[in-house]
């Protein structure tokens, strides 16, 4: 799948140029920050959304044009992850609820603690799954992926090589740059809903990410060079194709 830089440039230029209005309206207008900007159904939620989405479409044809290249595994994996795409986007805007009119009920009405139909607001055992699966453990393990990941790749063959075999598209240090100074911009500022405008930034990056990956680079570039640890030869051609088909 080819690669696209100028997609990534505009992408990271949206991150920034939503970076500085979150911090101009937190600053001026908190209150127009959680009622307007960042308001549940409002801009920040939708463009999460539909961002997702975009990237989810991303992912599907990654896996499409990888499936001869690759293998089965590499595909099955890129699905997967588009799946959880779809998953996200959905859950951000309770999968349509307020759209459609449709009313709680259930369980959801019972143990979701914002009477939603999304799993992610769950209250199980008076665990709020938000807090701890979507939380905290989902944000260890994305901040691994964005900022730790792209410092490795080059660094550790075993990074490289688990990398590869999980399919994963590798983000390069201009995203985990962007990606550490949206967390800091965000974990600064005092206002409610910020974390909206998170989502909205962490779908853009990762938009770029998978439009212009480190690995699909590193294959047309660094082909032949020291450092490539156990990759075959073979995957290290399939990877070259996949970039530019």
């Amino acid at each position: 799948m080819k690669t696209h830089p100028r997609i990534n440039a505009a992408l990271m230029a949206l991150v920034a140029a939503l970076m500085v209005a979150t911090i101009a309206i937190a600053v001026t207008d908190p209150v127009m920050f959680k009622d307007s900007f960042a308001a549940e159904d409002g801009i920040v939620e939708y463009g999460t959304a539909i961002f997702l989405v975009f990237g989810a479409l991303t992912l599907f044809r990654r896996a499409f044009a990888g499936h001869e290249l690759v293998g089965l595994r590499f595909s099955i994996l890129s699905v997967m992850y588009g799946a959880l795409f779809i998953f996200a986007a959905g859950e951000e805007v309770s999968w349509g609820q307020r759209i459609l009119g449709i009313d709680t009920t259930g369980i959801f009405l019972e143990h979701n603690d914002q009477q939603e139909l999304t799993l992610h607001n769950m209250v199980i055992g008076g665990v709020k799954l938000d807090e701890v699966v979507f939380g905290n453990l989902l944000s260890v393990v994305l901040l691994s992926y964005l900022i730790l990941l792209p410092l490795l790749w080059s660094r550790a063959a075993w990074v490289r090589n688990l990398g590869t075999w999980l399919a994963v598209p590798v983000p390069r240090l201009q995203h985990a740059l962007a990606t550490f100074i949206v967390t800091v911009i965000i974990g600064v500022i005092p206002v409610d809903r910020k974390w909206e405008v998170y989502e909205l930034a962490f779908a853009l990056i990762s938009l770029g990410i998978f439009l212009f990956p480190q690995n699909a680079m590193a294959s047309s570039t660094q082909g032949g060079q020291a450092g490539v640890g156990q990759r075959s030869a073979s995957a290290e051609r399939a990877e070259i194709e996949i970039a530019n088909a």
